[in-house]
């Protein structure tokens, strides 16, 4: 159980800081509920409670410097973050003016396309042709948008009502497996759906103010994600995973 656990926290920490490099102000807001997602899978894990048990009633000091090493890594990128002279995410955060982002300058362009093309769409990839055409001269530099940083309204934009359709079947789809696996009732089902869940819905909070999942690494991750979600729904729910009605663990058929 140590060496699960202290691989878990080593990961934690090593991983983290890595935030200071991306300069995402997406992905330094969604770095809080990611630690304590984090936290919650590691506490809840049955190589945890196997140690908790160990410690007896040092079980909440243990568990408290336990919290305290996985917040390090937050507040040392903070830290860092704040002392740093370079164009970091939390500089642009408390800085660029919301009026200045072009982003923001973009969104109603970008609605007014969707509500143009609606319910067709304007065609997948079409996005940054068709924005030319709209694009008025306040919005004119020489920076371009090549995509809506917003993929719910792009979506909607170039997949029209069809394309709207197909995401929303397929969230409802990731809803009912993760609500399956969380009904498994044992201690590694509900932390794999946490997990699952929670990763999932990282990168579904991001796209809505960017498009991360239009990168070929991050479509890569999502793509796992989702397959590992869907080869879980096909296990029989007698198999070693799974607890019977008296607690006991299940047998495979």
């Amino acid at each position: 159980p140590g060496v699960v656990i202290g691989t878990a926290f080593a990961l934690i920490l090593a991983l983290f800081p890595l935030i200071i490099l991306t300069g995402s102000r997406a992905g330094l807001a969604l770095s809080g509920p990611a630690l304590l997602v984090c936290c919650w899978m590691i506490f809840k894990a049955p190589a945890t409670e196997i140690l908790l048990k160990r410690v007896g009633s040092r079980k909440w000091l243990f568990a408290g410097g336990g919290f305290l090493i996985l917040a390090t890594p937050l507040l040392f990128v903070l830290t860092v973050l704040l002392g740093s002279t370079r164009d970091t995410a939390l500089s642009r955060l408390f800085t660029v003016d919301s009026a200045d982002d072009l982003r923001w300058s973009f969104l109603p362009i970008s609605l007014e396309m969707t509500r143009d093309f609606f319910p067709f769409g304007a065609g997948l990839g079409a996005f940054e042709r068709t924005f030319m055409v709209y694009e008025t001269a306040d919005v004119l530099s020489l920076r371009y948008a090549n995509q809506a940083h917003n993929d719910v309204i792009q979506i909607v934009l170039e997949g029209g009502l069809l394309g709207a359709i197909i995401v929303l079947a397929a969230l409802v789809w990731a809803g009912r497996l993760l609500w399956r696996q969380w009904r498994r009732g044992n201690a590694v089902a509900r932390i794999t759906a946490v997990f699952l869940a929670g990763a999932i819905a990282l990168w579904l909070a991001a796209s809505i103010v960017d498009y991360p999942l239009r990168t070929p690494l991050a479509a890569m991750v999502l793509a796992a994600l989702t397959t590992h979600l869907s080869l879980l729904s096909t296990r029989p729910r007698s198999d070693p995973g799974s607890l019977s009605r008296d607690g006991a663990q299940g047998e495979a058929p």
